[in-house]
Order: structure tokens, then sequence, then C-alpha cells
């Protein structure tokens, strides 16, 4: 019994020193999908790494002879410029088509300066949808929804639904040590 205790200790404690998403921040817990969306009430400005996406390039929108979709980004903070920031990770939903799309560097685990705003009426779907927990591997179970994977060498990431939602705009986005795509 000692030992079966000794295994679960160093168990843990070796899952807890193993690191998240490439840094030492603490792990957001789970939250039920089932619950409504936390929203971000104060527009904030942070510099953060997206590390994870939505595989498949988000949600398509159902319009007639329109290229629409809303995208689902899990970014983690790494130094808030402006407004307060529950938690060192945020969700932020894009709106997009067309030529309003995200550029693909955002997506190579690179440090962006970005503005994030809190849902307004002006913004459609954004924010509105919880994200089903991801099925495991191999798994026959039909997806409904986005399927969240991670980036920038991001093995595993935080529960979206667990973290405050924000909208994000394509010009709202700076690189570090460029100017604005």
């Amino acid at each position: 019994m000692r030992l079966k205790s000794l295994v679960v200790a160093l168990f843990l404690t070796l899952l807890g020193s193993s690191g998240f998403a490439q840094g030492s921040r603490p792990v957001t817990p789970n939250r039920d999908p089932r619950l409504p969306v936390l929203l971000g009430s104060t527009p904030i400005e942070i510099v953060g790494t997206v590390v994870a996406h939505d595989r498949d390039g988000g949600i398509w929108l159902e319009a007639i002879d329109v290229d629409e979709y809303l995208g689902f980004l899990i970014i983690r903070v790494d130094k808030v410029l402006d407004g307060r920031v529950q938690g060192n990770y945020v969700r932020a939903d894009f709106y997009g088509g067309g030529e309003n799309r995200l550029p693909k560097l955002l997506f190579d685990g690179k440090s962006w300066k970005i503005r994030l705003e809190p849902v307004a009426a002006k913004h459609y779907k954004t924010c509105d949808w919880t994200i089903p927990p991801n099925p495991p591997p191999n798994s026959l179970e039909p997806r409904i929804g986005p399927f969240m994977v991670g980036v920038g060498g991001a093995r595993s990431f935080p529960d979206p639904n667990a973290m405050y939602c924000y909208v994000l705009q394509r010009t709202n986005l700076e690189q570090i040590g460029t100017s604005k795509p």
C-alpha cells in the first residue's frame, strides 16, 4: 500500500513539473461545456502566443455565395499591456472570410501583440458556442463543432470553456518585431 502511494505521489509530481504548452503556468481546470461561455467584459491588450486553434480552420457559416467562418483560438498570455486579464490563457473568436483571414504566421508559436475586445452586438456569432472536448484518439465518435489542436510545439492546452472569451479582429494583431500584417 505504501509503495502504491509513493508511485502515485511520484506520478503527480512528474505530471505537475512536466510543463504545459511550453510553459510552467498552472493548467486551467476543465469546465462543463453545457455552461455558458465566459465573456470578457473590457478590452485587453496583451503579448500572447497562440497555443491552439480549430483544426479545420473554424466553423464555416451558412451563407449564400459568401465565404464566412468563425475561428477559435487559445492564446497564452505572456504579458498584459493594458486591461485586466483573468488567468494565463484567453479564448479569442475570429469572424472572417474573403480577404479578412488570419495570417498563417500567427500559428507558428511566436509572440504577437494582440488587442482583444469584449463581445458586442456587432460581432456576429463570436463567443456564442462552448467547445466540446476533443474525443479520444482513434475514436469513432462523430464530431460536431470545432476540434482544437495545439500549435507551435504545444502538446496540450487548457480547456477553451474554462477561460474568458474575447473577439479578435485582424487589424488588432502585430507580430513582435514587425509591422502590422
